[in-house]
């Protein structure tokens, strides 16, 4: 554990961080030991790979998966607000306009 971030071996002589701000799921944490204690067994999932620096960049895979999870929320929100906007009645603009036109009538 460090301040700004947690280790975690994957294999004997194979480290990667797990960066603070990917700690607290959307929440800022002061330090990894909120979330984390030392010894602990985490599922990860890799970010990044620096191959010059030998460095690996981790995030908890329950953080990801949550993450992803409300993505697919927002995005399965927004196709059917989409869809459903074409089913509606129209703005207040299009009805407005319906009924003054249908009163000149």
């Amino acid at each position: 554990m460090a301040q700004f971030g947690a280790f975690v071996t994957l294999a004997s002589g194979i480290d990667g961080l797990i960066h603070i701000s990917k700690l607290g799921a959307g929440k800022r944490i002061n330090h990894p030991r909120e979330v984390l204690k030392e010894g602990e067994t985490v599922e990860v999932k890799i970010e990044s790979v620096d191959r010059e620096n030998r460095r690996l960049s981790l995030s908890l895979a329950e953080v990801s998966r949550a993450v992803e999870e409300e993505e697919r929320t927002i995005e399965d929100f927004r196709r059917s607000s989409a869809e459903s906007a074409t089913k509606t009645m129209g703005t207040l603009g299009d009805l407005l306009k319906a009924k003054l036109e249908k009163t000149k009538k």
